[in-house]
């Protein structure tokens, strides 16, 4: 088998044409009744950004879940106010 030539080697750069990022709305719409409850699922290191983020926008957090039941505590985040462990 010979080896392949450069000219038709997968592998080669070539210059490409630059394309322009479309505008996507990859962001979720704000719920319309911020009453309603969420959970968070994880709560590792950033969950205390996230939970800082949601009272900011007066999200109404219910829950906080994590497999290991002692990291919610130790990834320093709180239950919300009437929340409780178990």
């Amino acid at each position: 088998m010979s080896e392949p030539a450069e000219r038709n080697y997968a592998l080669t750069s070539r210059a490409a044409a630059e394309a322009e990022a479309p505008d996507l709305p990859y962001r979720p719409p704000m719920p319309r009744d911020r009453g309603t409850g969420i959970a968070l699922f994880g709560a590792g290191g950033i969950s205390g950004a996230h939970l800082e983020a949601y009272q900011r926008y007066g999200l109404n957090v219910l829950s906080i879940g994590s497999r290991p039941r002692t990291r919610h505590g130790a990834a320093g985040c709180v239950l919300p106010p009437g929340g409780r462990d178990g």
